[in-house]
């Protein structure tokens, strides 16, 4: 495997945004091992505690790792900012800490873009079999897709030269806002399925409160894109407003008192997949849609 040059100027340039999460060790190690004969770079913006990640850092010297302030509050669309600022490359390509490539990964982001796409994203399977709900796309086949994450895709330069960077107003979601804005603008997403990447996505308790923090930006992104997707999303997504509005409408067991077993349609619908987990997923990502309505932009 040739190592990314120091001097030539890369063809990609790999931002990886992290705080106090190890799991980036496989990352890096992952994307060493891909199997790409040209010039590229990783960037690496640390807003972990002091020395949290040192030791990894050390041995990866390959890498341009950045140190970012350590905040209490999320600083995610900054970290990414920060990466495009220091980034040398025609094509930016993101991956999130605890995220393993596949050996083609590199190299299926530079085809496909080298073919005259702007934006290519892939998917994302699952590590482990503990998670409530798979994030990842439903599209298997190669082609076009209405939105994508950072946690797996590749795009040009000039992208962000035309829509701009991240919106630092979300704390989640800002990745899903930036690629309705670019679609806005007349780019396409490809979804490539040999672009593949593998993600843990923690234990239970992580995941419950990722639910939250999805709904919640969820609400903030409808409110924000109202006025171009509104109606769309209501009709493509209906779990952002249907467990909202069961929540809400939870007192009326007062006078209908088999109202919450209108939870048994969801349950039957998934059984297959694992009905508790969803449902306890959709339930909390519906308080957090209703906190998010309730939130300034």
């Amino acid at each position: 495997m040739k190592e990314p040059a120091s001097i030539t100027k890369p063809l990609i340039s790999v931002i990886v945004v992290v705080k106090n999460d190890r799991g980036i060790a496989q990352t890096l190690k992952g994307i060493k091992e891909c199997v790409f004969d040209r010039p590229y770079e990783v960037i690496v913006v640390d807003a972990s505690d002091h020395d949290i990640l040192a030791d990894i850092k050390a041995q990866n010297v390959w890498v341009r790792w950045e140190q970012f302030p350590v905040s209490n509050k999320r600083t995610t669309p900054q970290q990414r900012n920060r990466g495009l600022e220091l980034a040398r490359g025609d094509i930016i390509a993101f991956i999130d800490a605890n995220c393993e490539p596949s050996t083609e990964w590199l190299a299926s982001i530079a085809k496909t873009i080298g073919s005259g796409e702007d934006i290519v994203c892939g998917p994302v399977n699952d590590l482990n079999d503990k998670n409530l709900v798979h994030y990842d796309n439903a599209q298997k086949k190669a082609g076009y897709v209405n939105d994508c994450t950072t946690i797996n895709v590749g795009l040009r330069r000039s992208v962000f030269e035309s829509v701009g960077n991240f919106d630092e107003r979300f704390l989640f979601g800002q990745d899903v806002d930036f690629s309705w804005r670019t679609t806005d603008a007349g780019f396409k997403i490809y979804f490539n399925p040999d672009m593949a990447i593998a993600h843990d996505w923690g234990d239970r308790k992580e995941q419950i409160r990722r639910a939250y923090d999805y709904g919640y930006a969820r609400a903030r992104l409808f409110r924000k894109h109202w006025e171009l997707h509104g109606r769309q999303l209501l009709r493509n997504e209906p779990h952002v407003w249907m467990y909202p509005l069961f929540i809400l409408g939870l007192p009326l067991t007062l006078f209908v008192p088999f109202y919450p077993l209108l939870v048994l349609v969801p349950l039957i619908k998934n059984h297959s997949s694992n009905p508790l987990g969803l449902l306890l997923h959709h339930l909390v990502f519906g308080w957090g849609v209703i906190a998010g309505l309730m939130s300034r932009l």
